[in-house]
């Protein structure tokens, strides 16, 4: 009897996930938080509610941050000071796709097409492309990211920051334009001012971008705009032709 409540003490204050011994409400080893009960409903929304608005750590609070001070949560992060600040790619993803629900929502190809005045048989192999894009945009931009980071890293380098630290400052700047940019989708729900949505987003993605490497490489905006639409418009050709390559190959294999 003595041994079993002996193993029981023990497990109840080892932590579950690599049995290091609980100093306090959180494992000294791996940071697991020490759960003593079992888990409900309400246990479940707190978590969620927790992650999302928790105004010292979560997703606002990164989204407060990187609006009035860019650069120290970049940089933050770099350093090494993560826990209080939601993972760049998670921040990128949840904005990334509510964007991408709106976007396939409000947004029709007609709307770009006719935005951009293509002609009939521009707007019928435009449209085919406009479907694939508005279907699979979160997937687009989160694999655009490593190729920016690939174009920011060769044109930024004042600070000498390395490949995956160019993907933590991306994945923020995508993060915080995107988060950003969904004011834009009140526009898209008028047909008359489809046009000012989607330039205000677009505005809004470079602008935003400009800001956050001004700040987090400490030099002139619009020296660190300009760097940025040239790393952008590398990044699009590369995207196209990889895309393109893409589009044959698929082609090829349909035929045989």
């Amino acid at each position: 009897m003595r041994q079993i409540v002996k193993k029981f003490l023990i497990i109840m204050t080892s932590c579950p996930n690599c049995l290091n011994q609980f100093s306090g409400n959180y494992c000294s080893n791996c940071g697991q938080k020490l759960i003593t009960k079992r888990y409900t409903v309400l246990d479940s929304i707190h978590m969620v509610f927790n992650q999302v608005f928790n105004l010292e750590r979560g997703i606002m609070f990164t989204l407060k941050e990187l609006l009035v001070s860019p650069q120290k949560v970049t940089l933050d992060y770099i350093n090494g000071v993560t826990i209080k600040y939601f993972h760049p790619f998670r921040f990128l993803l949840v904005f990334a796709s509510i964007s991408a629900v709106l976007n396939y929502y409000f947004q029709s190809t007609d709307m770009v097409n006719e935005y951009f005045g293509l002609s009939g048989d521009q707007t019928e192999d435009t449209k085919k492309v406009g479907d694939i894009v508005n279907q699979n945009l979160t997937l687009i931009i989160l694999a655009a990211i490593p190729i920016f980071s690939f174009f920011t890293k060769l044109f930024y380098r004042k600070r000498d920051f390395n490949y995956t630290e160019h993907l933590i400052i991306n994945a923020y700047a995508n993060g915080l334009s995107s988060a950003l940019g969904l004011i834009t989708y009140i526009f898209y729900a008028i047909p008359s001012l489809v046009s000012v949505g989607i330039f205000l987003s677009s505005f809004l993605t470079f602008f935003v971008a400009g800001y956050v490497f001004s700040k987090t490489m400490k030099e002139n905006y619009f020296l660190s705009l300009f760097k940025y639409l040239f790393a952008f418009s590398l990044s699009l050709i590369s995207l196209m032709f990889v895309g393109a390559i893409i589009g044959i190959a698929y082609k090829m294999i349909t035929k045989i």
